[in-house]
This record gives structure tokens, C-alpha cells and sequence, in this order.
């Protein structure tokens, strides 16, 4: 089993901390006056990137060659409760401030708030970036796929995922696909997800380094000129073009192996860090905001401060439980 590359962690620590930054608040004006195209609004690509990248590790590790044995059943249940159960802690968490606030009574309210929360539940909770864990069960669904195609033809496969992406894109307007569905589809990211899968298995060329000029080109068109693209109309400034910026960076990176373990700590947590700004952001980052007088600066830096080490703890609490939960149902499993 190859070494692990602690840069990985440290590239999720910084981008989840930007994750809780972007979401303080911003203007349109001081996001585009702080550069944040070119790397805030890159966090969740960059978490793609990782994505594709560890799940092909794993795979390696474990032997995987082909389809029938990347979807085995210790894959399908780790993976599903890894997700699943911190996520329904934090859902738990929103619903309850949901609850508080809006105070439903009788029994048709009640009844009217129930089924929401079952539909909201499916649909990723109620805080800023609730798409996410929507799309981390449709990477373990279908990542598989992108993975026997980049083993089997290389860059080859990235293109072939590429065209698939775009593909999406077309029928989505085809379709007449709503913003709201939209943002829950995880095909926006294929291209992303093979890329990162193609530098676990690959070393970075320095043709590739055009690809950061095409993003590059793109943002600046995008978000400094008023260009508005007829295809990649929603979710544009992370959409498969501007994207292309942080591939190249990506692929250089990784293979630096680079160490900063108090970044390491906070990347390990990343997704239970994830989950606390949910909730923070949907419920008390509000009353929070106000007594700060509505500050950006002051919001995005109590936002960190408060969410990055409480979801340390979470999931230094939660990881355990998660752990023993799965080996124990994988256990009694013929």
C-alpha cells in the first residue's frame, strides 16, 4: 500500500476553511475586488479533485481492477455510513433550530413540516452548500465508473468524461432542468472527479498548464466583463470551464507531498467541519452577525473560529462511533 500523501489533507484544511470564509456574508463587489474566482470559489472544485484523486488510492489499495469489485458491499455500506451518519447529526441539529423558529401547531402543520424535513433530508439540509452531501452518495454511486474508464485509457478517459460532462450540460437545457435539481447533480463535477483520478495514477505534464490559461480566460471573461455563456449558465464560476484553472495547480501540487500538520488536522476533519457550518450558517450566524454589526471581516473570521474547532471535536467524537458502527454491521454480514 502506497505511502499517504499528507498534502491531501492540507489542501482540504485550507479549502474548508475557505469554505466557512465565502459563505460570511461577501458583496458581489468585494468577492471580485479580493480575487475570490480564482481561489475562494475553487474550494468545492478543489474538494473534487481530492475526491477523485483519494478514491482512486483507495481502489489501488484494495486490488480494484473492474466494476464488479469496486461495487462490493463493504465499499457501498462504509462509504454510505460514512456520509450518511454525521450528516443526519448536523440535519438533527438544523431541524430542531427549524423547528424552534418556525413553531408549527396542529396537526396539519405538523404533518406539512414532517414531510419536509423528509425531502429536505434527501436534498442536503437547509445551510449554505447543502448540495454536498447529496453529491458525496452520488460519488460513492458512481465514481466506479470513471475510475475503469481513466484506468483503462488514461487521458483518453478524462476526455471521454469531459464530453460526458458537457453532454449533461446540453440536456439540462434539453430538459428544461430547474436551477433547484440542478444544483443537486453531481454531473457538473465528472470532469473534475477524472482529473483527480488521472493524477493518482499519473504524473502532471507541463502541457497541461494550458488548460489553467483556458480557465483563467474564462473567469476574466466571465466575471470581470459581463460575458454571459449561453450553455454554462448556472453554478458558472465553478462550471467545467473555469475549473480548468486549478487542474494544473492541482497536479503540480500533489505530487510535492507538501506537510503542515496544523492544516493536516483541520483537512482530516474537513467534512465534519463542513457539517458544523451548516448548521452555524442556518441557524445562530444571524444573531452572531448582528452583534457584530453585520462586518464581513469580523462574520468570516468568528465564522472559522467557531466552526472550524467545534467540528474538530465532532468528528474526533464521530469518526469513532462510525468506525466501530461499521465494523460491526460488516461483521455480522455473510
Amino acid at each position: 500500500m502506497s505511502e499517504r500523501n499528507r498534502f491531501i489533507d492540507v489542501l482540504k484544511g485550507f479549502c474548508i476553511v475557505a469554505v466557512v470564509f465565502t459563505h460570511a456574508g461577501w458583496s458581489e463587489e468585494q468577492r471580485l475586488k479580493l480575487l475570490f474566482p480564482f481561489w475562494i470559489d475553487m474550494a468545492v472544485p478543489f474538494f473534487m479533485l481530492v475526491s477523485g484523486y483519494v478514491y482512486v488510492r483507495s481502489f489501488q489499495a484494495k486490488g480494484v481492477e473492474g466494476l464488479d469489485s469496486a461495487y462490493n458491499k463493504r465499499y457501498l455500506l462504509k462509504n454510505s455510513i460514512r456520509y450518511t451518519l454525521p450528516f443526519f447529526v448536523a440535519y438533527m441539529l438544523e431541524l430542531a433550530w427549524r423547528f424552534l423558529t418556525e413553531k408549527p401547531s396542529g396537526l396539519k402543520e405538523v404533518k406539512d413540516f414532517c414531510i419536509s424535513a423528509i425531502l429536505d433530508f434527501l436534498q442536503g439540509g437547509y445551510g449554505p452548500g447543502s448540495y454536498y452531501y447529496p453529491e458525496m452518495i452520488q460519488i460513492m454511486l458512481l465514481f466506479p465508473v470513471i475510475y475503469v474508464l481513466v484506468r483503462k485509457f488514461a487521458f483518453k478517459g478524462v476526455m471521454i468524461v469531459t464530453a460526458a460532462t458537457l453532454f449533461f450540460e446540453l440536456l439540462k437545457i434539453s430538459f428544461g432542468v430547474q436551477e433547484v435539481t440542478y444544483r443537486l447533480l453531481l454531473f457538473r463535477y465528472f470532469m473534475l472527479l477524472a482529473f483527480g483520478a488521472y493524477f493518482a495514477c499519473t504524473r502532471m505534464n507541463w502541457r497541461m498548464w494550458g488548460f489553467s490559461a483556458m480557465g483563467l480566460a474564462f473567469i476574466l471573461l466571465f466575471r470581470y466583463t459581463g460575458y454571459k455563456p449561453k450553455i454554462l449558465f448556472w453554478w458558472t464560476g465553478t462550471s467545467m470551464l473555469p475549473v480548468l484553472f486549478i487542474v494544473p495547480v492541482f497536479g503540480f501540487l500533489v505530487e510535492k507531498k507538501l506537510s503542515l500538520p496544523p492544516m493536516e488536522e483541520i483537512g482530516r476533519a474537513s467534512y465534519n467541519i463542513f457539517l458544523t457550518q451548516l448548521v452555524y450558517f442556518s441557524s445562530i450566524s444571524g444573531i452572531i452577525a448582528g452583534k457584530l454589526k453585520h462586518d464581513v471581516w469580523s462574520c468570516a473570521l468568528v465564522g472559522i473560529a467557531i466552526c472550524v474547532p467545534v467540528g474538530i471535536v465532532f468528528y474526533e467524537m464521530e469518526h469513532r462511533i462510525t468506525r466501530r458502527l461499521t465494523d460491526l454491521i460488516l461483521e455480522k454480514r455473510p
